[in-house]
């Protein structure tokens, strides 16, 4: 007796089909998981690094640019590539969250315009020359040379009170060094993703910058900081655009944007209102604990 060959269909059909069904449903279940995950993950980055931005005034890539970058590895994103792109979609997180710290010291009177001008030429001198240089600068090297400036100031910044202002117009450290140390600290900021904070706020606490005021000011120079690094990468990353996922602009990823920046907005807001509850000598060290686990951080990646 000859088989009937829709018949067989019907019994393959009838063993393959729920079971393409079911890793179907499997698959979705999964991949709405792993969308939730990111999801919350994003905002829990956001809520961390905008509140520090807030409190410290830090621009918070110490915080973006190793959970973006973790976060780029899950989603898959191309290997060469996600280093760029955690530092850049940092670097345009920064402009957002730092421009609501800013906003939230300067109504509280903590934002030195007289700093704010005397060096931010020379700051934006120095993201230039870091993103024309980034390439060709150990790596190794700028993160060992890095990791000790921060340790050092995070010493600084724990064990010692809070200097009295200079009697000079210009502070502690002369006008030529201070500008010199402005234009590095742009250059290193802008290769390592960062807005300068980490760096600025103890250099003008060291000057006699009282410390809510170096906050203040600290916020407004990572948004200095942060805009040209970002567009620099915005327009770098434009050579690379076949290779890169879908929702980047040049090495900056959109999506990872609009999904941080909306929790870093609003708790910058928070952290700049704490900053002014809390006592300056302990706002020091507790800015001081921060750049010592940034730097160990730095240090063992």
């Amino acid at each position: 007796m000859k088989e009937d060959p829709f018949a067989a269909f019907l019994v393959l059909r009838g063993v393959f089909c729920p079971a393409i069904l079911n890793m179907m449903a499997r698959m979705t279940i999964l991949g709405v998981h792993i969308a939730l995950s990111l999801l919350l993950m994003f905002l829990g980055i956001g809520a961390v690094g905008g509140f520090l931005s807030g409190l410290l005034g830090i621009g918070g890539g110490a915080i973006f640019v190793p959970a973006l970058l973790y976060a780029f590895q899950v989603m898959d994103y191309p290997a060469a590539h996600a280093m760029h792109m955690a530092v850049a979609t940092s670097l345009s997180i920064v402009v957002l969250t730092s421009s609501s710290s800013t906003l939230a010291h300067y109504r509280r009177g903590a934002v030195d315009g007289k700093i704010y001008k005397s060096w931010t030429p020379f700051i934006v001198l120095g993201v230039v020359l870091g993103t024309m240089t980034a390439a060709s600068v150990s790596g190794g090297l700028l993160k060992n040379v890095f990791s000790v400036v921060l340790a050092a100031m995070s010493v600084y910044m724990i064990f010692t009170g809070e200097k009295k202002p200079a009697e000079n117009a210009h502070g502690y450290i002369p006008v030529l060094v201070q500008r010199g140390l402005a234009c590095l600290v742009g250059a290193l900021a802008s290769m390592a993703g960062l807005g300068g904070g980490v760096v600025l706020v103890p250099m003008m606490s060291f000057n006699g910058t009282p410390m809510n005021r170096a906050v203040g000011t600290g916020a407004a120079f990572s948004f200095t900081i942060g805009l040209p690094s970002a567009i620099s990468y915005m327009i770098s990353g434009q050579a690379h655009a076949v290779d890169l996922p879908p929702l980047c602009v040049g090495y900056v990823s959109l999506i990872a944007l609009l999904l941080v920046c909306p929790a870093s907005v609003l708790a910058a807001q928070l952290g700049a209102k704490a900053a002014h509850s809390v006592p300056r000598g302990l706002l020091k060290r507790i800015f001081g604990v921060v750049l010592l686990l940034v730097s160990l951080k730095v240090m063992l990646s």
